[in-house]
């Protein structure tokens, strides 16, 4: 039995960019709202992923599904590197990533659309990275 691709994404980014809250939603406002550094430390921006697949096929020993990923963030910095840390996790394939009891394994990726900056047109303040990638995995 072989790894849902969508597990495998999620998995995958969880990966990548440790610490990113990921949904198959858009945020919340309060997924977005800073958080108060430790002791006195800076403020933190969070970062919110969306992943979803696209479109996809699988063949007798791999899946190869195409998502979009979107990060999002009150800071343009903050959304921009986690962005940009994906994607180039991403093409530094393989990548072996556990799926609850199996493991999964990214044998390459195309990048179909490059990292970019796009409007959110539900809060303007938030700033919003996407991009496309299809994928071939083996589990």
């Amino acid at each position: 039995m072989s790894v849902s691709p969508t597990l495998f994404g999620i998995a995958l980014v969880r990966h990548l960019a440790p610490g990113v809250r990921l949904s198959r939603d858009e945020p919340e406002p309060a997924d977005l709202a800073p958080v108060a550094g430790l002791d006195g430390g800076p403020t933190v921006y969070p970062v919110f992923g969306q992943l979803y697949m696209l479109d996809g096929y699988r063949d007798r020993h791999e899946q190869h599904p195409e998502f979009d990923i979107h990060f999002y963030s009150l800071r343009f910095a903050e959304a921009e590197r986690v962005a940009l840390a994906v994607e180039d996790g991403l093409v530094r394939y393989p990548v072996r990533v556990h799926v609850g009891e199996k493991v999964a394994v990214l044998d390459s990726a195309e990048v179909t659309t490059a990292t970019r900056e796009v409007p959110w047109d539900v809060d303007a303040g938030v700033t919003r990275f996407t991009g496309s990638y299809q994928l071939r995995t083996r589990s």
